[in-house]
């Protein structure tokens, strides 16, 4: 069995890998890692789920922002 370098391999690549081998925890690791990279350099903000009264009007206040953003654009 040869070594994968999955450092080298790009997120999709990576999720084609794990689709057929599932059990492959170092790849898991790798793809996860990268997942998590992608985001923190992603210009999109998230926000935490609404538990709150204040919480559901902010959110939904940026929801209503962005979709104005994307028919104005």
């Amino acid at each position: 069995m040869t070594e994968q370098d999955f450092e080298a391999m790009s997120r999709i690549e990576l999720r084609n890998y794990l689709n057929s081998h599932r059990d492959d925890n170092r790849a898991w690791d790798v793809f996860f890692t990268k997942l998590g990279q992608d985001r923190s350099s992603n210009s999109n903000q998230w926000y935490p789920a609404p538990l709150d009264e204040e919480s559901t009007r902010i959110t939904e206040e940026a929801i209503k922002q962005k979709i104005q953003e994307k028919e104005s654009a």
